[in-house]
C-alpha cells in the first residue's frame, strides 16, 4: 500500500464498523487568515476532506479525485474482507459510506492491522466473505471471481 494514498489513509485514519456510516463530503479548500495555510473544511467529520488532509500532511501530491474516491475505498475495503456500501442519507440525501467511520482517540490502542483484520468467523464465510460473483460498478454486469468461489477453477466455464 506504500504507493496507494487511499489505501494508506484507509488503514491509518479509518476503522471498519458495521454499525457506522460516514458522509463522503466534498473538497472545500479554505485558507487560514493568519498563516495562509490551506486546509479542508469538515475534515474531522467527512471522509473525502479527511483523506485530502492526510495527503497534504504526508506529502502526497496527487490524491484520488472526488469522483473516484468512494469506488476506490469500496474496492480496498472489499479486498480487506469488509462489506462497505455507498448510500444516500435518508434526510440530507448526502452520499455516505456505511460500514466504516473515521478513527477516534479510543482506537489509538489498536494498530491498523488489528482494526482491519478479518475475524476467523468472517474468513470462514460467515457473512463478510466476498461472494463468488460481484457486480461491476461501471457496467452493472456480474463478474465471476474464482478466488472467492468454492468451485474448483477447472470446473469454471
Amino acid at each position: 500500500a506504500a504507493g496507494n494514498s487511499c489505501a494508506d489513509w484507509l488503514l491509518e485514519c479509518v476503522a471498519p464498523d458495521p454499525e457506522a456510516s460516514q458522509q463522503i463530503g466534498v473538497k472545500q479548500e479554505c485558507r487560514d487568515k493568519d498563516s495562509g495555510a490551506t486546509y479542508y473544511a469538515n475534515a474531522s467529520e467527512w471522509l473525502y476532506p479527511n483523506y485530502l488532509t492526510y495527503c497534504q500532511e504526508h506529502g502526497r501530491a496527487r490524491p484520488v479525485s472526488a469522483r473516484k474516491f468512494s469506488d476506490t475505498v469500496l474496492d480496498i475495503a472489499e479486498h480487506l474482507g469488509h462489506v462497505i456500501t455507498r448510500e444516500r442519507h435518508p434526510s440530507t440525501r448526502a452520499y455516505q459510506l456505511v460500514g466504516l467511520r473515521l478513527r477516534t482517540y479510543a482506537d489509538d490502542d489498536q494498530t491498523p492491522e488489528d482494526l482491519w483484520r478479518v475475524s476467523e468467523t468472517m474468513a470462514k464465510g460467515n457473512g463478510s466473505q466476498p461472494p463468488p460473483y460481484r457486480k461491476d460498478r461501471k457496467s452493472g454486469r456480474q463478474i465471476f471471481t474464482p478466488e472467492n468461489s468454492s468451485v474448483p477453477a477447472e470446473e469454471v466455464f
